[in-house]
Parts: C-alpha cells; structure tokens; sequence
C-alpha cells in the first residue's frame, strides 16, 4: 500500500528551506522535531511533513517558518516572499538585546561576506557540539 502525496508544494518548499540550511537528508526528521520540541516521540510525523503526506497543525508551520528563516505564507501556499525579512532596526534591536556589547555589535555591522559565511559556520558548529553535550544529559 502506497501512501499519496498529497502535498507536493510544501514538501518540495520545507526540502528547499533545509538545503538553504544545509540540513542533510538523514538529519531532517530529527531536526523538524527538534524545531517544533517534539524530539522524545517517533519522528513519523515530521517524516510524513517532509514526504508531502500530511501538514503540520498551524501552530507548527509558525515555528518550522520561524526555525527556517522563511514566511509562513511561503512555506504553507507558495505565495509571498521565501525569506524573512528584518529590517534594519529590528536587526540592531536583536543584536543590542541578546549581545548587550556596543563593541561586537559594530564589529558585526562590518563584516565582509566571507568574514559572515566563516562566522555563519562557526555558530552553526557551536551549536551542534551543546546540542551533542545535550544528549549526554
């Protein structure tokens, strides 16, 4: 018994989301669930999410849109703008939050792209090693 896709266009837009993040293939499911804080169950359903089977209850579209730096919008319909768009004021507004630090929140506004990419790399490597001390937990 084969199950129908029957929806293609989120499938095919969450799959684009994730190439953008460079989710790997055999680490999506658990990286849905991971967004949507549903890591102790059976990844079954964010696996029926990414194969087109079913869609996720709003409230979890919200946090995957969130999670993958898209619109909701574009991630449930295909309409609209693909990425999230913060505005300049709202970017500083973050940074002066989260950082508190005046001097790293000018060095950040004068990064090159590749300074970005390295940073980029290096968060996303941090983030990988608390999340494995995580587990150990």
């Amino acid at each position: 018994m084969s199950i129908e896709v029957k929806y293609p266009g989120f499938r095919d837009r969450i799959s684009e989301a994730m190439d953008d993040l460079d989710v790997k293939q055999h680490r999506r499911a658990s990286t849905v669930a991971l967004f949507v804080n549903r890591t102790n169950e059976n990844k079954e359903f964010a696996r029926r999410w990414l194969k087109g089977y079913t869609l996720p209850k709003n409230e979890y579209t919200i946090i995957l849109a969130k999670a993958l730096n898209v619109n909701e919008e574009w991630l449930t319909f295909g309409t609209g703008e693909k990425t999230v768009d913060l505005t300049v004021d709202t970017a500083d507004y973050k940074m002066e939050k989260l950082l508190g630090d005046e001097e790293l929140v000018d060095m950040l506004r004068s990064m090159s792209i590749a300074e970005t990419v390295a940073l980029k790399f290096f968060i996303k490597t941090i983030k990988k090693g608390v999340e494995a001390a995580n587990k150990v937990y």
